[in-house]
C-alpha cells in the first residue's frame, strides 16, 4: 500500500474516553476496482507501532499487521 496522505494529531472522544493518534491514507490496486482503491488507517498513540506510524513519509510503501480485534498493531515500511 502506498501512503498518499498523513493526518497527525488526530484527537476524538468516545464514551468519555480520549483517543489520540495518526491517520494514514493509503492506496492500492484491488481486483474489481477501476483505478486504485483507497483506505484510511488509524493508529492510536498508545500502540507500540505509533512511532513507526509517525515516521512514515508520503510515497512510502507500507504493510500493516492487525491484532485479533482488527486493530493495527504492526507497520512495516517496505524499502
Amino acid at each position: 500500500m502506498k501512503v498518499i496522505g498523513i493526518q497527525k494529531n488526530v484527537s476524538f472522544k468516545i464514551d468519555g474516553n480520549d483517543f489520540n493518534g495518526v491517520n494514514l491514507f493509503v492506496s492500492q490496486e484491488r481486483p474489481g476496482v477501476e483505478g486504485v482503491a483507497t483506505d484510511k488507517v488509524y493508529v492510536d498513540s498508545r500502540k507500540d507501532c505509533y512511532a513507526t506510524a509517525t515516521a512514515v513519509k508520503l510515497g512510502d510503501n507500507v504493510t500493516f499487521g492487525y491484532n485479533r480485534y482488527g486493530k493495527v498493531d504492526m507497520i512495516y515500511i517496505n524499502k
